[in-house]
C-alpha cells in the first residue's frame, strides 16, 4: 500500500483525484493498524461503532 500511494503521487502529478487516492490508502491502512494492531476488532461495540464513524468522518472532511 505504501508503495502504492508513493507511485500514485510521483508518477501521476498532482490532482484532485490523485490526493484523493493517496489519502484513502491513508486511511485503508489507519484502519488496518487499528483493527489488528490495536485490537479493535475484539473491542466492545460501541467502541468499535465510534471507531468506525471517526473514520469515514476523517474520510469525507
Amino acid at each position: 500500500m505504501t508503495v502504492g500511494s508513493w507511485w500514485i503521487a510521483e508518477h501521476h502529478g498532482i490532482g484532485r483525484l490523485r490526493v484523493f487516492g493517496v489519502m484513502l490508502i491513508a486511511l485503508i491502512k489507519c484502519r488496518l493498524v487499528f483493527l489488528h494492531f490495536m485490537e479493535l476488532k475484539a473491542a466492545p461495540v460501541a467502541l468499535r461503532m465510534f471507531y468506525e464513524i471517526w473514520i469515514l468522518a476523517l474520510q469525507w472532511a
